[in-house]
């Protein structure tokens, strides 16, 4: 629980170092709680749920490691709520190894920093839900979704090179892909979707995509074929895979923007950063 807020300013990374632990930023009075300067882990943890928080590594780490801003190595049992997520070197948001049952909702994920500029890296993962974030401003990695789990009602907004990337390995994954919004903006190039072969299984439904940036949301549907062709082109299913994950609401693509607008990152406390971001949205 927080009694004061203000900013955490890190000079070492932050390492969670125990189970059953809840970091409930909502207990903070006006202003809310920022951790900054390197990068926080929850590695090897179980049962933890983090809600209300900004994380935001940024360039004062000059050790050249260039980590992730939050990341979680085999960890298991975890809910990330309403966090944002930005300034990472390497990638923004890291759930990789033999981590499960995973969820990031409510949060956004933006503004990666050099070298890599990414979203986020989520490899080897099993039974992990993506659901009502807002990705913004990051090079690729919307996430990297090398995984088996659920993508639904998603924002992903002014992407460079890729927006959302499928996993493209040898091994098989599977992830339903539900009511998400994929937005250029003043950097993104056409692939919204990329990087797909076919050891991805996706579901997909109700996905819109506005690429045209006249300032008014009026996307079209996505198509099987803005998931790639030939070699480049996931195994699309006709129905839902992910039948275990915990439950989520679908909205539609446009009911899904204006509720992440309104809601996603630490809310109860927008800073001036987060509420940049999220008039950049609203500028289409």
């Amino acid at each position: 629980m927080f009694d004061i807020s203000g900013v955490i300013k890190i000079t070492t990374p932050l390492v969670v170092a125990g189970d059953n632990i809840t970091l409930a930023g909502q207990s903070a009075p006006a202003g809310g709680i920022t951790v900054y300067g390197r990068e926080s882990s929850f590695s090897s943890r179980s049962n933890i749920i983090v809600r209300y928080l900004r994380f935001r590594q940024g360039m004062t780490d000059a050790s050249g490691s260039a980590q992730k801003t939050v990341n979680i190595t085999d960890g298991t049992n975890m809910i990330f709520d309403h966090v944002s997520v930005q300034w990472g070197r390497w990638d923004n948001f890291g759930v990789t190894g033999t981590s499960t049952t995973v969820t990031l909702q409510n949060s956004i994920i933006g503004e990666g920093m050099p070298p890599q500029r990414f979203g986020s890296i989520m490899d080897s993962v099993q039974n992990i839900t993506v659901a009502h974030n807002l990705w913004i401003d990051n090079e690729s990695r919307n996430p990297k979704f090398k995984a088996n789990g659920q993508y639904i009602n998603n924002v992903v907004y002014n992407w460079g090179v890729c927006g959302l990337v499928g996993g493209h390995s040898a091994a098989d994954h599977v992830m339903d892909v539900l009511g998400n919004y994929f937005i250029a903006g003043p950097s993104s190039n056409a692939h919204f979707l990329g990087e797909f072969t076919s050891t991805d299984h996706v579901y997909q439904s109700g996905n819109y995509a506005d690429t045209d940036r006249d300032g008014i949301l009026n996307g079209r549907p996505v198509a099987a074929a803005d998931f790639g062709e030939g070699k480049g082109a996931p195994t699309l299913m006709p129905a839902p895979t992910i039948t275990d994950a915990p439950p989520e609401t679908v909205d539609t693509a446009a009911a899904a923007f204006e509720k992440v607008l309104a809601d996603a990152g630490d809310s109860l406390h927008r800073d001036e950063v987060d509420q940049k971001l999220i008039a950049d949205v609203r500028s289409l």
